[in-house]
């Protein structure tokens, strides 16, 4: 089998090696994805947030492992919101980025772009099966019109 030059970004080299390093897919395949994909989202893309002073996300992601810890036989979540921050701005993850802006002594933390485009893709999944619901129901409302049109030849019945 022959590779082009142009389909060298599909090769499976080249996917297994953005499958190790882009944060994007590291973060669709992390095992906690849906953990940290839906705190991602609701603390930075649904608030449309560019940065999160270090105090107070790490309140809001404690209380959301609290929150999802409740109920549960075991905890699901054993580390602190600060040990997650931490392991979410490393480099091997890279889904958040840890900066102190001009003249603050706090850190703050903002999304990155690859994390933002991993929890987009998420989005369009939602979005794709609410089109096809709509299209079939479409389809559904001129299929009738056609059986009411074509059913009856009196207009006036019609």
């Amino acid at each position: 089998m022959k590779v082009t030059e142009s389909s060298d970004h599909m090769s499976f080299q080249f996917l297994k090696l953005l499958r190790e390093k882009n944060p994007a897919w590291r973060l669709l395949t992390a095992q906690q994805a849906p953990f940290i994909a839906a705190f991602l989202y609701q603390e930075f893309i649904a608030e449309n947030k560019r940065q999160i002073a270090e105090h107070e996300l790490i309140g809001s992601l404690d209380s959301y492992i609290n929150e999802l810890n409740q109920g549960q036989d075991e905890d699901l979540f054993l580390r602190s919101g600060h040990e997650y921050l931490d392991i979410w701005t490393d480099d091997a993850h890279g889904w958040l980025r840890k900066f102190y802006p001009t003249g603050e002594d706090e850190p703050y933390f903002d999304i990155t772009s690859q994390a933002q485009k991993a929890i987009e893709w998420l989005l369009s999944l939602k979005q794709q099966t609410f089109i096809g619901t709509e299209s079939r129901l479409i389809t559904v409302f001129e299929l009738l019109h056609q059986i009411v049109e074509h059913s009856e030849t009196n207009p006036e019945l019609r």
